[in-house]
């Protein structure tokens, strides 16, 4: 218990650290379709007592779309640059509430969220930005409740829905806004965000793209603001015990093939010389995929995208799960595993298990994000000095490169409640949260780092990311390192070096030359990379199916990799996946997919 409780506080706090969104994520598909969320529950009684289906297709035309996703701008939003002026609604955007406004919200909390609170001295009802609001904005925020943990917070989230006992403002997924919309629970944002969103904020949510914006648009209406993340963040790639290469005389690996023959040097070669047969090339676990030891990016490695909808040949999205790719990628698992190049047990292991086999210095290769130097490779070499993990892109299993996965530029999106009199402080608090962090006169170190305590950013209940923020500050860093001039670092860039200079080995994985974020720098200008083409909304069947087809799909992977089904049990799971409603669920994926085309 305490391995699990420890892994998903780490895993939160590197994904704080390094700049990736409003809420921790798993590698869901983007439209969140693969939520826990989902089904919870089927449909609200609107205010007049009907109830209502909340299976309206929520996409817009392109005109609507365009509306809803504000003003473009040419400019880069690392250049600063802010706005104090009215919008061109003549609003002032930035003017106090006098006398001040309540906003109820709820939140969920973590182990995080609780320790950076406890190294500041403050509380989550009591702390900086809430002050900073209430300062700025004349807004003070209350909590209605708080949870802890995403499941303890979709499950009070759910009671309160239901009961129709709403905070003025909070999160959900795309499925409630949906059902809330269609019960007539939620405000129309459409104008508020036009009029109140600053230039900075608009150009922050531009960058991001239009999917996020697309899934919050029901009948032509902005129903939600989407906290944005920035799509890379996640992407994965291939970490390496570098000491390891060197312990035998191997070179950086750089075809499938290559790899997986380090694969077995790192089992049968006693990599870490200590006499003993104790290593492993490879190693993941029971849930399959995840931004720590999961599986995405070497099924990238053979062009499968199990987790996401991809057009096929005839134009049509296709789920990864039941193409022939995927059947590639598990015979070459089964062939690492049955030659002993993985652990036995893998099928049982939970997170905290593999992530123990990891920082033990038991594993030499995982599949992971650009931030798991910060978290768990960090313990390992806090265990053993020696180790030296680097990050490397996907390699591939023929002659075409290996693309990563961007997810969609949103994991959450924020709602506010029918009648509530100010919506347009929702607009205004994102506003503040952006300048704050990315503006001219931007505090960087105060707001979203201080020192050393991580996750400041985290007190505040609504923090959007900027899309290749991290990107962009590598970039400054690598230009500042080769002309050896740091003086014209500033905001979030600064801070970064300032870690670096602290000789923080898992930052300088990520941020030093030759680090993690020059891998994700080399897919995006590359376009190396895939999207999820399913960016609204879950379908009716993915409401009461996908979770069961996911776990057929999981549970049959297992077997093909561990041996105990045959290969061709794949072709006997694509038939299944059908027939329980896979070809129902594709078909409205298409439905849906064409009327984006109309």
């Amino acid at each position: 218990m305490k391995k699990k409780i420890a892994s998903c506080l780490l895993v939160l706090l590197c994904v704080c650290m390094l700049q990736t969104g409003c809420k921790p994520k798993d590698t869901t598909t983007s439209s969140g379709t693969n939520s826990e969320q989902t089904g919870e529950f089927e449909s609200i009684p609107s205010d007049n007592g009907t109830e209502s289906e909340g299976t309206e297709d929520p996409t817009a035309s392109e005109e609507q779309s365009a509306s809803t996703s504000g003003t473009s701008s040419k400019s880069s939003v690392n250049s600063n640059q802010t706005t104090t002026k009215p919008s061109a609604s003549g609003q002032d955007i930035w003017k106090k509430y006098s006398p001040a406004i309540t906003l109820k919200m709820v939140r969920s909390t973590d182990d995080i969220i609780e320790n950076t609170l406890n190294q500041l001295g403050e509380t989550i009802g009591s702390n900086r930005w809430l002050k900073l609001y209430q300062d700025k904005l004349g807004v003070n925020i209350k909590y209605d409740w708080v949870a802890k943990g995403n499941d303890g917070y979709a499950t009070k989230l759910n009671l309160s829905i239901a009961s129709k006992q709403l905070p003025d403002v909070f999160s959900v997924t795309p499925l409630q806004m949906q059902q809330l919309a269609a019960a007539g629970l939620i405000e129309d944002l459409t104008t508020v965000y036009q009029d109140y969103a600053s230039t900075l904020t608009k150009q922050t949510m531009d960058e991001a793209g239009t999917d996020a914006f697309e899934a919050a648009t029901i009948r032509g209406k902005l129903m939600g603001l989407p906290c944005t993340t920035d799509p890379s963040g996640d992407a994965p790639m291939l970490w390496i015990r570098k000491d390891w290469l060197d312990n035998l005389g191997l070179s950086v690996p750089k075809t499938m093939d290559e790899l997986c023959n380090v694969i077995k040097r790192f089992t049968t070669d006693d990599p870490d010389k200590n006499g003993k047969a104790d290593t492993f090339g490879f190693a993941t676990y029971k849930g399959l995929w995840g931004t720590v030891s999961g599986l995405e990016g070497f099924f990238a490695g053979f062009h499968s995208y199990p987790r996401i909808w991809q057009e096929d040949a005839s134009v049509n999205l296709a789920y990864g799960a039941i193409q022939p790719e995927a059947k590639a990628a598990l015979k070459k698992l089964n062939e690492l595993y049955k030659s002993g190049y993985m652990p036995i047990d893998f099928g049982v292991y939970d997170a905290g298990v593999i992530t123990e086999l990891i920082t033990s210095g038991k594993v030499g290769i995982q599949y992971g994000s650009h931030w798991n130097s910060v978290w768990p490779l960090n313990l390992c070499k806090e265990k053993d000095s020696k180790a030296n993990w680097i990050a490397l892109p996907l390699l591939s299993a023929d002659n075409k490169p290996a693309k990563s996965t961007f997810v969609m530029a949103a994991s959450s999106w924020f709602v506010v409640k029918k009648g509530y009199k100010n919506p347009e402080a929702l607009v205004k608090i994102f506003n503040t949260f952006i300048d704050t962090n990315w503006g001219e006169n931007n505090q960087w170190n105060k707001y979203y780092l201080d020192g050393k305590v991580e996750g400041v950013w985290k007190l505040s209940p609504i923090f959007p990311s900027v899309t290749d923020q991290n990107i962009q500050d590598y970039k400054q860093l690598e230009q500042a390192r080769q002309t050896n001039d740091y003086s014209k670092l500033g905001g979030s860039a600064k801070g970064i070096q300032a870690m670096l200079d602290a000789k923080d080995w898992g930052w300088t994985a990520v941020y030093g030359s030759g680090g993690s974020m020059g891998v994700l720098q080399g897919y995006k200008e590359g376009k190396q990379y895939v999207k999820d083409k399913f960016v609204t909304a879950p379908t009716p069947t993915m409401v009461t199916k996908l979770n069961t087809l996911s776990q057929m799909q999981n549970e049959t992977y297992v077997k093909i990799i561990m041996g105990s089904a045959p290969l061709s049990e794949f072709d006997t799971f694509v038939a299944n996946w059908k027939k329980a409603g896979g070809d129902k669920m594709t078909k409205e994926v298409n439905e849906w997919y064409k009327s984006t085309k109309r």
